[in-house]
């Protein structure tokens, strides 16, 4: 099945095309920590990226690392493992230069890894707009006969059923449709059958850039959420 956007798997491992030799450079870039690895120089201001390169030990671990930065950045936009030096970036012209991980990324990789999510951003900004109509797509896709679907983002094809979908967007939807008094996406029996969907919700500080433009877009007005159903024919 192709899914598009509306869920997606990131596999541990970067994607073929990741460790093409067009990419590979980025990879390694991404995998440096801060001072070591050959980050930077003069200072730790100032980085020549041909050097640093150079000094990334070219393994497989290493481009792992760099993948692993790059899927969570992608994500969340600013996960809460990572600070933004604004003065480097601006010196050296360039966003990676900013980067500086905290080690804890990787355990917040390993919390989605290879299971079946919803992007962040979709979560925030588009299908909690309408999670009524959002949970009756989800039902009626998850209810064909399918094992795996593909996305048009990280790795295709995911072995998956529609159970997997369903309670990918019951993990962070099922709260609204109870506020709204709309039937929720789980059940009870799905709390102990095993699923491949990732069925905690994101880090509270990792979702803060996306909860932010959210409360941003809410304000403006421009999207009209979802009204809680009364009485038949009646909202407030």
């Amino acid at each position: 099945m192709l899914l598009v956007d509306a869920a997606v798997c990131v596999p541990n491992s970067p994607p073929t095309v990741a460790r093409s030799p067009e990419n590979d450079r980025t990879l390694l870039i991404r995998a440096r920590q801060d001072v070591n690895d050959g980050a930077s120089y003069l200072g730790g201001i100032v980085d020549d990226y041909d050097r640093a390169v150079d000094q990334v030990p070219r393994t497989d671990q290493k481009r792992q690392e760099g993948w692993w930065k790059t899927a969570l950045f992608a994500l969340f936009f600013q996960p809460s493992d990572l600070d933004f030096d604004f003065v480097k970036a601006f010196v050296n012209q360039s966003a990676d230069s900013g980067f500086v991980w905290r080690d804890s990324y990787k355990s917040t990789f390993q919390n989605l890894s290879e299971k079946v999510i919803v992007a962040p951003i979709l979560q925030a900004l588009v299908f909690n707009k309408r999670p009524t109509t959002v949970a009756n797509w989800v039902k009626k896709v998850s209810s064909w006969g399918f094992d795996k679907f593909i996305p048009c983002h990280f790795d295709a094809p995911v072995k998956a059923t529609g159970r997997d979908i369903r309670l990918a967007f019951a993990s962070f939807l099922d709260e609204d449709l109870a506020d709204l008094g709309s039937p929720q996406l789980s059940s009870a029996l799905d709390n102990v059958v095993p699923t491949r969907a990732l069925r905690s919700s994101y880090n509270k500080d990792d979702m803060k850039i996306l909860n932010t433009l959210d409360t941003i877009v809410v304000a403006s007005g421009v999207v009209k959420l979802e009204k809680k159903q009364t009485t038949k024919g009646a909202n407030v």
